[in-house]
């Protein structure tokens, strides 16, 4: 993949504008290859420094991370309703109950096995 080298006129930040662009591109691990889309959903390919691009890649996830702030705030929202009740909660998607077999003859009618363990003490 070729270097494409920047204008002529342009010079290095990093050296106080002193040296061009051009003459440290190759040896510059700030000069990359970009690809993507700006904050206003514009293409943007091609070469230049990263320092460059880096305020509009900051803005970028800057509004994916409202985005998600604002969702996180709907559901917050949506969780204080149900837990107040003014929302019905979802119907559950259970599957029908199962008849447990006990074939060690241990299980008493009626009461749960952390009952039936703190009764006996017997928690192994």
């Amino acid at each position: 993949m070729a270097i494409e080298l920047p204008a002529a006129g342009i010079t290095c930040h990093h050296t106080g504008h002193a040296r061009p662009c051009r003459d440290l591109a190759a040896g510059c691990p700030l000069y990359q290859q970009i690809e993507g889309k700006d904050q206003n959903g514009q293409k943007i390919a091609g070469w230049g420094c990263a320092d460059a691009y880096l305020l509009s890649g900051l803005a970028g996830v800057i509004q994916k991370l409202d985005r998600v702030d604002a969702e996180i705030s709907a559901m917050r929202a949506e969780i204080r309703k149900r837990a107040t009740g003014t929302v019905p909660p979802a119907p559950a998607q259970l599957a029908p109950p199962t008849t447990l077999s006990d074939p060690s003859g241990r299980l008493q009618a009626g009461t749960s096995l952390i009952e039936q363990a703190a009764e006996k003490g017997d928690w192994g």
